[in-house]
């Protein structure tokens, strides 16, 4: 089982839209990147700053523990920093201690969760 579909239980709405964009992001030229930005962005826009927590540290597991695909990116790309603006008022050094701090127990959590999906 995939870390992506593993996390659906914890960010239903993001699973679903990350799975969404990466379904058609095969071999997007720069238009198509474009709108995915855009739609990344104005997704972003619409969680809510504990969704938008959520989403970061899935992010930040699937980057750690694999690759992440480039409308993946783009997503997580615009979570961060929507997440930089509205939990840490655009101050880097903050959320940067913020995920020194909670990073162990984050992964935990999402490891924990994927362990357990059949």
């Amino acid at each position: 089982m995939s870390v992506r579909n593993a996390v659906r239980s914890v960010v239903l709405p993001f699973a679903v839209v990350l799975t969404a964009l990466a379904a058609g992001a095969g071999g997007a030229h720069a238009q198509q990147r474009q709108d995915a930005s855009h739609e990344a962005t104005a997704i972003a826009t619409t969680l809510a700053v504990a969704d938008l927590e959520k989403a970061f540290w899935i992010c930040d597991y699937v980057a750690t523990t694999g690759a992440v695909a480039t409308l993946d990116a783009v997503l997580c790309h615009a979570v961060y920093d929507r997440l930089k603006a509205e939990r840490f008022g655009g101050d880097f050094e903050r959320l940067l201690a913020w995920w020194r701090a909670n990073k162990v127990a984050e992964h935990r959590k999402l490891d924990a969760l994927a362990s357990d999906v059949p």
